[in-house]
Protein backbone atom coordinates (compact mmCIF):
# COMPACT_ATOMS: atom_id res chain seq x y z
CA UNK A 1 0.00 0.00 0.00
CA UNK A 2 1.03 3.41 -1.11
CA UNK A 3 1.41 6.52 1.40
CA UNK A 4 -1.46 7.85 -0.66
CA UNK A 5 -3.49 4.95 -0.10
CA UNK A 6 -2.90 4.80 3.47
CA UNK A 7 -3.16 8.92 4.10
CA UNK A 8 -6.37 8.17 2.34
CA UNK A 9 -7.77 5.78 4.81
CA UNK A 10 -6.55 7.77 7.77
CA UNK A 11 -8.59 10.58 6.13
CA UNK A 12 -11.91 8.60 5.65
CA UNK A 13 -11.12 6.07 8.45
CA UNK A 14 -10.51 2.27 9.05
CA UNK A 15 -11.27 -0.34 11.53
CA UNK A 16 -9.96 -3.44 12.40
CA UNK A 17 -12.20 -6.37 12.44
CA UNK A 18 -11.63 -9.87 13.74
CA UNK A 19 -14.21 -12.68 12.05
CA UNK A 20 -15.14 -15.96 13.67
CA UNK A 21 -17.24 -18.91 12.25
CA UNK A 22 -16.66 -22.11 9.76
CA UNK A 23 -18.02 -20.30 6.71
CA UNK A 24 -15.23 -17.93 6.35
CA UNK A 25 -14.71 -18.33 2.43
CA UNK A 26 -18.78 -17.72 1.88
CA UNK A 27 -18.53 -14.68 4.00
CA UNK A 28 -15.66 -13.02 2.22
CA UNK A 29 -17.74 -14.03 -1.14
CA UNK A 30 -20.68 -12.29 0.35
CA UNK A 31 -19.02 -8.91 1.47
CA UNK A 32 -17.58 -8.63 -2.18
CA UNK A 33 -20.41 -9.10 -3.68
CA UNK A 34 -22.22 -6.62 -1.72
CA UNK A 35 -19.26 -3.96 -2.95
CA UNK A 36 -17.14 -4.27 0.56
CA UNK A 37 -13.28 -4.09 0.21
CA UNK A 38 -11.89 -5.71 3.23
CA UNK A 39 -7.82 -5.17 2.79
CA UNK A 40 -4.40 -7.24 5.17
CA UNK A 41 -6.36 -9.83 5.48
CA UNK A 42 -4.73 -12.27 7.92
CA UNK A 43 -5.71 -15.70 9.50
CA UNK A 44 -4.74 -16.04 12.99
CA UNK A 45 -6.58 -19.78 13.19
CA UNK A 46 -8.38 -22.17 11.09
CA UNK A 47 -11.74 -20.45 12.27
CA UNK A 48 -10.67 -16.97 12.41
CA UNK A 49 -9.64 -13.88 10.18
CA UNK A 50 -8.27 -10.28 10.71
CA UNK A 51 -9.43 -7.84 8.35
CA UNK A 52 -9.38 -4.01 7.67
CA UNK A 53 -12.01 -2.19 5.64
CA UNK A 54 -13.01 1.70 5.35
CA UNK A 55 -15.19 2.86 8.25
CA UNK A 56 -18.07 3.97 6.40
CA UNK A 57 -18.40 -0.39 5.07
CA UNK A 58 -18.20 -1.92 8.14
CA UNK A 59 -22.19 -1.68 8.76
CA UNK A 60 -22.84 -3.33 5.48
CA UNK A 61 -20.71 -6.56 6.73
CA UNK A 62 -23.50 -7.33 9.09
CA UNK A 63 -25.54 -8.93 6.52
CA UNK A 64 -23.28 -11.07 4.77
CA UNK A 65 -22.20 -12.19 8.16
CA UNK A 66 -25.52 -13.19 9.51
CA UNK A 67 -26.28 -15.07 5.84
CA UNK A 68 -22.49 -16.39 6.52
CA UNK A 69 -22.90 -17.52 10.22
CA UNK A 70 -19.96 -15.76 11.24
CA UNK A 71 -19.54 -13.42 14.40
CA UNK A 72 -18.07 -9.98 13.76
CA UNK A 73 -16.05 -8.13 16.72
CA UNK A 74 -14.87 -4.55 16.42
CA UNK A 75 -11.10 -4.96 17.21
CA UNK A 76 -9.54 -1.33 16.79
CA UNK A 77 -10.65 2.26 15.25
CA UNK A 78 -8.01 4.57 13.27
CA UNK A 79 -8.31 7.66 11.52
CA UNK A 80 -9.22 11.09 11.40
CA UNK A 81 -13.02 10.74 11.93
CA UNK A 82 -12.44 8.68 15.16
CA UNK A 83 -9.72 11.46 16.20
CA UNK A 84 -12.12 14.39 15.93
CA UNK A 85 -14.89 12.39 17.46
CA UNK A 86 -12.75 11.99 20.65
CA UNK A 87 -11.65 15.58 20.68
CA UNK A 88 -15.36 16.74 19.95
CA UNK A 89 -15.75 15.45 23.97
CA UNK A 90 -12.90 16.75 25.29
CA UNK A 91 -13.55 20.84 24.66
CA UNK A 92 -10.52 21.55 27.35
CA UNK A 93 -7.61 19.70 25.13
CA UNK A 94 -8.74 21.03 21.79
CA UNK A 95 -8.55 24.35 23.87
CA UNK A 96 -4.75 24.21 24.68
CA UNK A 97 -4.05 23.14 21.60
CA UNK A 98 -5.66 25.87 19.30
CA UNK A 99 -3.61 28.31 22.10
CA UNK A 100 -0.30 26.37 21.60
CA UNK A 101 -0.58 26.41 17.83
CA UNK A 102 -1.48 30.43 17.84
CA UNK A 103 1.27 31.19 20.43
CA UNK A 104 3.83 29.05 18.26
CA UNK A 105 2.45 30.70 15.16
CA UNK A 106 2.62 34.52 16.81
CA UNK A 107 6.46 33.26 18.01
CA UNK A 108 7.20 32.03 13.85
CA UNK A 109 5.66 35.28 12.61
CA UNK A 110 8.97 37.48 14.59
CA UNK A 111 12.18 37.65 14.41
CA UNK A 112 13.72 36.57 18.24
CA UNK A 113 17.57 35.86 17.52
CA UNK A 114 19.87 38.11 15.16
CA UNK A 115 23.13 36.64 14.65
CA UNK A 116 26.33 37.75 13.07
CA UNK A 117 29.16 35.95 12.04
CA UNK A 118 32.67 36.84 10.56
CA UNK A 119 33.40 40.22 11.88
CA UNK A 120 34.14 40.36 15.79
CA UNK A 121 35.01 43.28 18.25
CA UNK A 122 33.74 47.20 16.99
CA UNK A 123 33.12 46.05 14.06
CA UNK A 124 30.44 43.43 14.99
CA UNK A 125 29.00 46.05 17.18
CA UNK A 126 28.48 48.79 14.45
CA UNK A 127 27.02 45.95 12.15
CA UNK A 128 24.40 45.17 15.17
CA UNK A 129 23.94 49.06 15.99
CA UNK A 130 23.59 49.75 12.20
CA UNK A 131 20.55 46.38 12.24
CA UNK A 132 18.87 48.35 14.66
CA UNK A 133 18.94 51.31 13.31
CA UNK A 134 17.34 49.53 10.11
CA UNK A 135 14.65 48.00 12.14
CA UNK A 136 15.86 44.56 13.05
CA UNK A 137 15.96 43.44 16.27
CA UNK A 138 14.46 40.92 18.26
CA UNK A 139 10.46 41.02 18.45
CA UNK A 140 10.09 42.66 14.79
CA UNK A 141 7.55 41.09 12.27
CA UNK A 142 9.15 38.52 9.98
CA UNK A 143 7.04 39.82 7.25
CA UNK A 144 8.66 43.05 7.32
CA UNK A 145 12.09 41.91 7.14
CA UNK A 146 13.75 42.84 3.47
CA UNK A 147 17.28 41.23 3.48
CA UNK A 148 18.46 42.80 0.25
CA UNK A 149 17.43 46.36 2.20
CA UNK A 150 19.62 45.29 4.79
CA UNK A 151 22.38 44.30 2.85
CA UNK A 152 22.16 47.38 0.99
CA UNK A 153 21.85 49.38 4.12
CA UNK A 154 24.99 47.59 5.81
CA UNK A 155 27.15 48.01 2.85
CA UNK A 156 26.28 52.27 2.76
CA UNK A 157 26.41 52.32 6.81
CA UNK A 158 29.60 50.59 7.16
CA UNK A 159 32.03 51.09 4.52
CA UNK A 160 34.84 48.65 5.62
CA UNK A 161 32.80 45.96 5.01
CA UNK A 162 33.63 43.41 1.68
CA UNK A 163 30.72 41.91 1.11
CA UNK A 164 27.18 40.52 3.52
CA UNK A 165 24.53 38.03 3.12
CA UNK A 166 21.32 38.37 5.21
CA UNK A 167 19.90 34.78 5.56
CA UNK A 168 16.21 34.45 7.48
CA UNK A 169 16.34 31.08 9.00
CA UNK A 170 13.14 30.24 10.82
CA UNK A 171 12.84 32.97 13.64
CA UNK A 172 16.34 33.58 13.61
CA UNK A 173 18.07 35.90 10.81
CA UNK A 174 22.08 35.13 10.49
CA UNK A 175 24.14 38.04 9.37
CA UNK A 176 27.26 37.00 7.65
CA UNK A 177 30.24 39.79 6.87
CA UNK A 178 33.40 39.86 5.41
CA UNK A 179 35.76 42.99 5.72
CA UNK A 180 38.11 44.20 3.22
CA UNK A 181 41.15 42.58 3.17
CA UNK A 182 43.97 44.80 5.12
CA UNK A 183 46.71 42.72 3.66
CA UNK A 184 45.74 43.94 -0.20
CA UNK A 185 45.43 47.58 0.58
CA UNK A 186 49.08 47.36 2.63
CA UNK A 187 50.39 45.57 -0.35
CA UNK A 188 49.84 49.00 -2.05
CA UNK A 189 51.01 51.20 0.70
CA UNK A 190 54.97 52.43 1.20
CA UNK A 191 56.23 51.48 4.19
CA UNK A 192 59.56 49.95 5.72
CA UNK A 193 61.03 46.54 7.26
CA UNK A 194 60.96 46.69 10.84
CA UNK A 195 63.16 44.27 13.18
CA UNK A 196 60.24 41.96 15.26
CA UNK A 197 62.70 41.49 17.83
CA UNK A 198 66.23 42.09 18.97
CA UNK A 199 68.93 40.40 17.38
CA UNK A 200 72.28 40.40 15.22
CA UNK A 201 72.13 40.54 11.72
CA UNK A 202 73.68 37.74 9.74
CA UNK A 203 72.21 38.18 6.46
CA UNK A 204 70.25 40.85 4.53
CA UNK A 205 68.07 40.10 0.96
CA UNK A 206 66.45 43.58 0.18
CA UNK A 207 63.66 42.64 -2.84
CA UNK A 208 62.64 46.53 -2.70
CA UNK A 209 63.51 49.52 -0.28
CA UNK A 210 66.90 50.65 1.04
CA UNK A 211 69.14 48.35 3.25
CA UNK A 212 70.22 50.59 6.07
CA UNK A 213 71.41 47.74 8.53
CA UNK A 214 74.50 45.32 8.10
CA UNK A 215 75.52 41.74 8.77
CA UNK A 216 76.68 41.69 12.42
CA UNK A 217 74.53 45.01 13.24
CA UNK A 218 73.09 44.58 16.38
CA UNK A 219 69.22 45.32 16.18
CA UNK A 220 66.36 46.36 18.29
CA UNK A 221 62.83 45.62 18.05
CA UNK A 222 61.00 48.37 15.96
CA UNK A 223 64.21 48.96 14.17
CA UNK A 224 64.26 49.91 10.86
CA UNK A 225 65.97 47.40 8.71
CA UNK A 226 65.05 48.10 4.68
CA UNK A 227 63.64 51.45 4.58
CA UNK A 228 61.33 52.34 1.97
CA UNK A 229 61.75 56.02 1.98
CA UNK A 230 64.94 57.43 -0.29
CA UNK A 231 68.11 58.07 1.20
CA UNK A 232 69.83 61.47 1.00
CA UNK A 233 71.85 61.83 -2.49
CA UNK A 234 69.01 59.46 -4.29
CA UNK A 235 67.49 60.88 -7.57
CA UNK A 236 64.96 63.57 -7.10
CA UNK A 237 62.22 61.71 -8.63
CA UNK A 238 62.93 59.10 -6.29
CA UNK A 239 59.63 57.78 -4.59
CA UNK A 240 58.75 56.09 -1.28
CA UNK A 241 58.32 52.55 -1.77
CA UNK A 242 56.99 49.24 -0.56
CA UNK A 243 60.01 48.01 1.35
CA UNK A 244 60.31 44.11 1.25
CA UNK A 245 62.77 41.99 1.85
CA UNK A 246 64.33 38.99 4.81
CA UNK A 247 66.53 39.86 7.62
CA UNK A 248 68.20 37.04 9.21
CA UNK A 249 69.46 37.34 12.45
CA UNK A 250 71.03 35.84 15.64
CA UNK A 251 68.26 35.80 18.21
CA UNK A 252 67.84 34.61 22.23
CA UNK A 253 65.25 33.36 23.89
CA UNK A 254 64.36 32.73 27.67
CA UNK A 255 62.58 31.10 29.84
CA UNK A 256 62.03 30.51 33.37
CA UNK A 257 59.80 27.91 35.20
CA UNK A 258 60.04 26.63 38.75
CA UNK A 259 58.37 23.83 41.37
CA UNK A 260 58.24 22.02 44.43
CA UNK A 261 58.47 18.92 45.28
CA UNK A 262 54.53 18.70 45.71
CA UNK A 263 52.62 19.16 42.80
CA UNK A 264 49.30 19.68 42.78
CA UNK A 265 46.51 18.39 39.70
CA UNK A 266 43.00 18.78 38.77
CA UNK A 267 41.51 15.47 38.60
CA UNK A 268 37.60 14.95 37.96
CA UNK A 269 36.11 14.02 41.36
CA UNK A 270 33.18 11.42 40.02
CA UNK A 271 30.43 14.08 40.92
CA UNK A 272 28.48 15.81 38.33
CA UNK A 273 25.54 17.86 38.33
CA UNK A 274 22.95 17.97 35.23
CA UNK A 275 20.59 20.83 33.70
CA UNK A 276 18.46 21.80 31.43
CA UNK A 277 18.02 25.04 29.34
CA UNK A 278 14.80 26.27 27.75
CA UNK A 279 14.88 28.77 25.27
CA UNK A 280 11.84 29.64 23.77
CA UNK A 281 11.74 33.32 21.64
CA UNK A 282 13.00 35.59 24.49
CA UNK A 283 12.39 33.21 27.46
CA UNK A 284 14.18 30.82 29.28
CA UNK A 285 13.46 28.29 31.79
CA UNK A 286 15.97 26.62 33.82
CA UNK A 287 15.78 23.04 35.12
CA UNK A 288 17.80 21.28 37.69
CA UNK A 289 21.68 22.25 38.15
CA UNK A 290 21.48 24.91 35.51
CA UNK A 291 23.57 26.84 37.54
CA UNK A 292 27.45 25.19 38.97
CA UNK A 293 26.89 23.78 42.78
CA UNK A 294 30.44 22.93 42.51
CA UNK A 295 33.36 26.04 43.59
CA UNK A 296 36.02 24.23 40.88
CA UNK A 297 34.29 22.72 37.67
CA UNK A 298 34.15 22.28 34.11
CA UNK A 299 30.94 22.41 32.39
CA UNK A 300 29.73 21.14 29.14
CA UNK A 301 26.97 22.05 27.25
CA UNK A 302 25.13 20.52 24.08
CA UNK A 303 22.46 22.28 21.70
CA UNK A 304 19.33 20.52 20.68
CA UNK A 305 16.79 21.89 18.13
CA UNK A 306 13.32 20.39 16.97
CA UNK A 307 13.66 18.19 14.05
CA UNK A 308 13.27 18.51 10.46
CA UNK A 309 10.58 21.47 9.69
CA UNK A 310 10.38 22.34 13.40
CA UNK A 311 13.72 23.64 13.62
CA UNK A 312 12.46 26.65 12.18
CA UNK A 313 10.50 27.42 15.64
CA UNK A 314 12.41 29.88 17.92
CA UNK A 315 12.69 26.79 20.30
CA UNK A 316 16.28 24.99 21.77
CA UNK A 317 17.02 23.50 24.69
CA UNK A 318 20.48 22.76 26.00
CA UNK A 319 22.01 19.97 28.24
CA UNK A 320 24.02 21.57 30.70
CA UNK A 321 26.93 18.80 32.50
CA UNK A 322 28.74 20.69 35.44
CA UNK A 323 31.64 18.31 36.62
CA UNK A 324 33.08 18.65 39.95
CA UNK A 325 37.17 19.27 40.02
CA UNK A 326 39.09 18.06 43.02
CA UNK A 327 42.60 19.13 43.88
CA UNK A 328 44.79 15.94 44.08
CA UNK A 329 48.30 16.47 45.68
CA UNK A 330 51.13 13.92 45.08
CA UNK A 331 55.53 14.22 46.05
CA UNK A 332 58.05 13.93 43.60
CA UNK A 333 61.65 13.17 43.61
CA UNK A 334 64.13 15.58 43.24
CA UNK A 335 64.87 14.24 39.38
CA UNK A 336 61.45 14.72 38.55
CA UNK A 337 61.01 17.84 39.18
CA UNK A 338 63.94 18.98 37.51
CA UNK A 339 63.20 17.04 34.36
CA UNK A 340 59.42 19.12 34.98
CA UNK A 341 61.29 22.38 35.11
CA UNK A 342 63.63 21.85 32.10
CA UNK A 343 61.03 21.12 30.19
CA UNK A 344 58.54 24.12 31.22
CA UNK A 345 61.54 26.84 30.86
CA UNK A 346 62.18 25.23 27.14
CA UNK A 347 58.71 25.56 26.05
CA UNK A 348 58.14 28.83 27.66
CA UNK A 349 61.57 29.98 25.80
CA UNK A 350 60.84 28.16 22.43
CA UNK A 351 57.22 30.18 22.23
CA UNK A 352 59.03 33.32 22.20
CA UNK A 353 61.07 32.45 19.01
CA UNK A 354 59.22 32.42 15.57
CA UNK A 355 57.44 29.61 13.79
CA UNK A 356 61.02 28.23 11.74
CA UNK A 357 63.78 29.17 13.52
CA UNK A 358 66.95 27.59 12.96
CA UNK A 359 68.31 26.52 16.55
CA UNK A 360 71.99 26.62 16.91
CA UNK A 361 72.29 26.31 20.83
CA UNK A 362 70.31 25.21 24.10
CA UNK A 363 71.57 26.15 27.79
CA UNK A 364 69.92 25.02 30.90
CA UNK A 365 70.37 26.05 34.36
CA UNK A 366 68.78 24.37 36.89
CA UNK A 367 69.36 24.05 40.75
CA UNK A 368 67.34 23.87 43.97
CA UNK A 369 66.59 26.31 46.90
CA UNK A 370 65.48 24.97 50.72
CA UNK A 371 62.45 26.94 51.68
CA UNK A 372 63.20 25.79 55.25
CA UNK A 373 60.41 23.56 55.78
CA UNK A 374 61.98 20.41 55.15
CA UNK A 375 60.61 21.05 51.20
CA UNK A 376 63.06 22.63 48.33
CA UNK A 377 61.76 24.37 45.68
CA UNK A 378 63.14 23.54 41.58
CA UNK A 379 64.01 26.38 39.09
CA UNK A 380 65.41 26.08 35.82
CA UNK A 381 66.43 28.93 33.06
CA UNK A 382 66.13 28.11 29.55
CA UNK A 383 68.89 30.17 27.09
CA UNK A 384 67.55 29.15 23.21
CA UNK A 385 69.74 30.68 20.59
CA UNK A 386 68.73 30.31 17.07
CA UNK A 387 68.57 32.17 13.69
CA UNK A 388 65.17 32.99 12.02
CA UNK A 389 63.88 35.97 9.81
CA UNK A 390 63.06 39.21 11.91
CA UNK A 391 61.67 41.00 9.00
CA UNK A 392 58.25 42.44 9.39
CA UNK A 393 56.49 45.12 7.24
CA UNK A 394 54.96 48.53 8.68
CA UNK A 395 53.22 51.33 6.66
CA UNK A 396 54.31 55.08 6.67
CA UNK A 397 52.43 56.85 9.12
CA UNK A 398 51.42 59.52 6.37
CA UNK A 399 50.36 56.05 4.25
CA UNK A 400 48.28 54.19 6.48
CA UNK A 401 44.84 53.62 5.88
CA UNK A 402 42.37 55.64 7.95
CA UNK A 403 40.45 53.84 11.08
CA UNK A 404 36.95 52.70 10.57
CA UNK A 405 34.78 55.30 12.39
CA UNK A 406 33.78 55.06 15.76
Amino acid sequence: MGLSERLADYVRGYVVIRAVGERLPAFLNLASRGGVELRQVSRPGPHALVARVRASQYRHLRHPARRAGVRLRLVRRRGLPFVLGRLAHRPGLVAGVAVALAIMGVLHSRIWAVEVAGVAGEQAQRVRSTLVALGLRPGAARAAVDPRRLEQGLMEAVPELAWVDVRIQGSLVRVEARTRRDDQRLALLPGDVVAASDGLVVQVMAASGWPVVRPGDVVRRGQILISGRPPLGAPPDARSVRAAGVVYARVWAEGFAETGLELTVERPSGRQARGLLVTAGPWQIGLGAVEPPFVRFRTEVRHRRLPGLLAALPLRWDHVTHREMALERFAVDLEQARRLVEERALEQAASHLGPTPEVLTQRLSTWEEPTGDGQALVRSRAVIEAIQDISAFTPHEEASPDPPDA
